[in-house]
């Protein structure tokens, strides 16, 4: 059975991103939002193989799922317009004065 999962991973490679959005579809159920080929090559190979050697154990899903639980996550990301040019690294090192003649 190793043998077939391996040779079907194989073909992945070989698709195009069109054929890769296909095969995520019947994988997955949905449309993927990527066209990223080697995003959809490692989801897909991942599918297979989850499909072919039984996924995760319930342990490690409960464990994935009370890790994500504790994480304190953000939910509103900072705008990246609102940094400052110092908070970016770019800030001149320069003393005010010779600032002002370049």
């Amino acid at each position: 059975m190793e043998t077939a999962m391996r040779k079907e991973i194989d073909e992945l490679s070989r698709m195009t991103v069109g054929q890769l959005r296909k095969k995520y579809l019947e994988a997955f159920g949905e449309e993927s939002r990527s066209n990223h080929k080697q995003f959809l090559f490692r989801r897909i190979a991942w599918r297979i193989q989850a499909l072919a050697e039984g996924g995760l154990s319930e342990r490690a899903r409960r464990r994935a799922l009370a890790i994500a639980n504790d994480a304190d996550l953000r939910t509103n990301p900072r705008n990246r317009k609102s940094r400052s040019a110092a908070a970016c690294g770019s800030a001149s090192i320069l003393p005010r004065r010779a600032r002002a003649s370049r």
